[in-house]
């Protein structure tokens, strides 16, 4: 009796150690086959990505030092990216850009140049520029030498070893090797950098290229001479505005003729004009001081909303035309 209940319990064991079994070599089969298939899969998207990443080598013309450059770069992709997206994707190319040159390991110079010649130039990913390269033939620039008014100028192209420009006018204070302070303007807001004049030919400039823009945040200290019509009256009393003309005009001031001499240092006055061709800006200002015998006043805003400082930084990049 006892050995058929033992024989009886033997029989499940068994069956349930060869089901077992069989669930375990089928697991382990399936793994083995996953493997497999990864492995065939990686190797094979190795094979495409080598092969796109030559081709786009030899489209782009790149040196073998400039490969280089590129072996670095691939380095600081994050995982799984395949190294010919660095070649073709420009918000990846500038991931790994920046990663490189904080760590030290490449410099600017050599990061401009490839991006010449990868084709990345005159279109910023979004509307922040992250180098000189990526500013679009056309653009308006403030170029500020130290303790100098600024000069306008105008994009012409990104070159892989410089930035051509045009300026506003021959008679400049911009010689070769000056070292220089740039503004670049557009509808994300106001960027600068720093550069030096390369070589200077007339009215063309070449300026060292930057990998190193950042957004502005004092933006008081630029002005520009200009003359554009605009009304102004006491902002503490009800009086008639009178037309008057701008001098010059700033991020957190202007001077401007005072009509009829009738302001004087220490007076709140409501100035309003078209800095864009848009609607009317009002802005409060002050009188910090007068001029030629009282004919010009030299005012400074007060309380005024970025919005509006960037309409009037707009207007120095981009002035109107006079009649």
């Amino acid at each position: 009796m006892e050995s058929s209940l033992a024989a009886g319990f033997e029989t499940p064991l068994v069956e349930m150690i060869a089901v077992a079994a069989v669930v375990v070599g089928v697991i382990v089969a399936f793994i083995a086959y996953y493997v497999r298939r990864r492995n065939v899969e990686q190797r094979r998207h190795a094979r495409e990505d080598a092969q796109r990443y030559h081709e786009l080598v030899q489209q782009c013309g790149l040196t073998p030092s400039e490969e280089s450059v590129v072996g670095t770069l691939v380095q600081h992709l994050r995982r799984n990216t395949a190294r010919h997206v660095l070649l073709q994707n420009q918000g990846v190319f500038n991931q790994a850009a920046t990663l490189a040159l904080e760590d030290g390991e490449i410099s600017a110079s050599q990061v401009s140049a490839l991006r010449v010649k990868l084709g990345f130039t005159g279109k910023p990913v979004g509307m922040r520029p992250q180098s000189s390269v990526e500013l679009p033939p056309g653009a308006a620039l403030l170029i500020q030498k130290p303790r100098r008014a600024p000069v306008h100028a105008q994009v012409i192209e990104a070159q892989s070893d410089a930035l051509r420009v045009c300026l506003d006018g021959p008679d400049t204070p911009l010689t070769d090797g000056s070292f220089v302070h740039v503004v670049y303007q557009n509808d994300a807001g106001v960027f600068e950098f720093d550069s030096a004049v390369l070589l200077r030919d007339g009215e063309e400039v070449q300026l060292q290229h930057a990998e190193e823009i950042s957004g502005v945040q004092l933006r008081s200290h630029f002005r520009r001479e200009i003359r554009i019509p605009v009304y102004v009256c006491s902002a503490t009393c009800s009086d008639e505005a009178a037309l008057s003309e701008f001098i010059d005009i700033g991020g957190g001031g202007a001077s401007l003729e005072n009509p009829g001499k009738r302001f004087s240092t220490g007076d709140t006055v409501e100035l309003s004009f078209h800095p864009d061709g848009k609607r009317a800006l009002n802005l409060i200002a002050t009188v910090v001081r007068t001029s030629r015998s009282g004919a010009v006043l030299h005012v400074k805003y007060g309380n005024i909303r970025e919005s509006s400082r960037d309409r009037v930084y707009r207007l120095l990049f981009n002035p109107p035309e006079r009649e």
